[in-house]
């Protein structure tokens, strides 16, 4: 509650001085325990100086004397102020110290407010300082709560510029039956403005930390920012922190995250630069997890084009009681308007103790509007699994089209042991340029090994067949079978 304020108040002029003092009371300040005593001296001269000062203090008596029957409440509040005017400046100080006290069956509040004030006003500029602290002390049955507010701020106006520093720290404290927080926020901010430009920089750290029966958490951020204003353009970067950890009967979590991002705005373009990362991990009774995420991306955008690369990483690993995974995928990204780059791959390990198996997957492409493009992906695979046997496997295919013309290539390779013992390993490879395919095939297992060959075909050397030839269908004259004969004189005779 606020009481009314009992002040002493005095002004001084010049040389001729007259006082008065003043002891006043009425019924209603009587029946409150409120004394109020007012204080005045004046000088006067003929050329006054314009100097003020004054103090103002209130002091409620004891709560005993204020009747308000189970409630103890004590508050003061103390003033100091000058003040000096001209034709071309004027300054003032104020100092305020306020301080409040309740006391109740199942509470108890403390609180105190601490500033100071100065200004400078002149005909080029103004400059204002401000320090201030807010205390906050309360208890009820059930919870203990600290607070402090520290605030310093600083200010400059001129005609052509103003400045503006501010710094805060905010700290917290809680205790109840079940948890207990702490907390603290840290701010620091300059200011510059000017009539073609305005930069700002703002530096931010909070910190937390609340343990309960339950769970027990932390957690902290970083904030750096940096801000350009022009007519023309405009800049900003910024780089966060945020590192957070939990613990709790089942759960162990941490994690980190930091990015940096810079910004450029004008007229005519727009650019944008992020790196970000990301870092994880898990921990509980019966698994565990990894993961990591690296993010790096760049833009620009003008009236012409738009311009962007990107490459990304992700990270895992988990297991748990029956199963072991590693996980890794890259990625590569660059496009201009509608041209655009692109690489992949994914490669993954993954176990159950019976059941093994590795696999890499990737993928290259690159377009040019709807009309062209050119694609390869690549597929490898290695399986152990008691069930089946040992698998291996590679698959290769590559594509090019243009205007709905397609051309493609693809490629298989793979070997297999079963559980009878039995191997098997083939090869394939196939063309097709969409006017015919030609295929080659090899393969080879317990009846032996084998090719087949689909398509026109042309042997620019020596073929030596040392097994049989059968054919359906053979042109006249495709194949001769050259018989020599020696007879005296050496004669060959071509037969067939």
């Amino acid at each position: 509650m606020t009481l009314p304020a009992s002040w002493c108040f005095w002004t001084y002029d010049g040389r001729r001085t007259s006082a008065k003092v003043e002891i006043l009371s009425d019924g209603r300040r009587e029946h409150l325990g409120q004394r109020r005593i007012e204080v005045r001296a004046q000088r006067e001269h003929r050329a006054p100086r314009p100097a003020r000062a004054e103090v103002h203090s209130a002091a409620p008596l004891p709560r005993a004397q204020l009747g308000l029957g189970d409630t103890g409440v004590g508050e003061r509040i103390d003033t100091v102020a000058t003040e000096f005017k001209a034709a071309d400046s004027a300054t003032s100080t104020r100092i305020t110290d306020s301080v409040a006290a309740l006391s109740a069956a199942d509470e108890a509040i403390g609180r105190r407010v601490d500033s100071i004030v100065t200004d400078v006003t002149t005909k080029e500029a103004a400059t204002r300082a401000e320090i201030s602290r807010v205390e906050l002390a309360s208890s009820t049955r059930d919870t203990a709560l600290g607070q402090r507010i520290d605030s310093v701020v600083t200010d400059y106006t001129s005609r052509d510029s103003a400045t503006n520093t501010r710094i805060t720290t905010q700290v917290t404290a809680l205790s109840a039956a079940d948890v207990a927080l702490g907390e603290r926020i840290d701010t620091v901010t300059a200011e510059f403005r000017a009539a073609d430009s305005a930069t700002s920089t703002r530096i931010t750290q909070s910190v937390t930390a609340l343990s309960n029966a339950d769970t027990a958490l932390g957690q902290r951020i970083d904030t750096v920012t940096t801000d350009y204003r022009a007519a023309n353009a405009a800049t900003s970067t910024q780089i966060t922190t945020a590192v957070a950890a939990l613990s709790d009967a089942d759960t162990a979590i941490g994690q980190r995250i930091d990015t940096v991002t810079t910004d450029y705005v004008s007229r005519d373009s727009t650019t944008n630069a992020r790196v970000d990362q990301t870092v994880s991990a898990m921990s509980e009774g019966d698994r565990a997890l990894g993961i990591r995420v690296d993010a790096v991306a760049a833009s620009l955008v003008n009236t012409d084009s738009a311009v962007r690369a990107e490459i990304g990483r992700v990270e895992r690993t988990s297991v748990d009681r029956d199963t072991a995974l590693g996980q890794r995928s890259d990625t590569i990204t660059a496009s201009l308007n509608d041209a655009r780059g692109r690489l992949s791959t994914v490669e993954t390990a993954v176990t159950d103790g019976r059941f093994a198996t590795a696999q890499r997957v990737s993928s290259l492409e690159a377009q040019v509007g709807d009309d062209l493009s050119a694609r390869i992906d690549q597929r490898a695979t290695a399986i152990v699994d008691p069930k089946i046997g040992v698998v291996t496997q590679s698959v290769t295919d590559l594509r090019s089209a243009y205007n709905g013309t397609v051309a493609t290539v693809q490629q298989q390779a793979g070997t297999l042991v079963d559980l009878a013992g039995k191997a098997t390993a083939y090869v394939r490879l196939l063309a097709d340029g969409g006017n015919g395919v030609a295929r080659l095939s090899l393969w080879s297992d317990q009846f032996g090994g084998a090719w087949e060959l689909i398509g026109n075909g042309r042997v620019g050397g020596d073929l030596v067949v040392d097994g049989t030839i059968t054919s359906t269908k053979m042109g006249a004259s495709s194949v001769q079978q050259a018989m020599f004969l020696t007879l005296p004189g050496s004669m060959a005779i071509p037969y067939g």
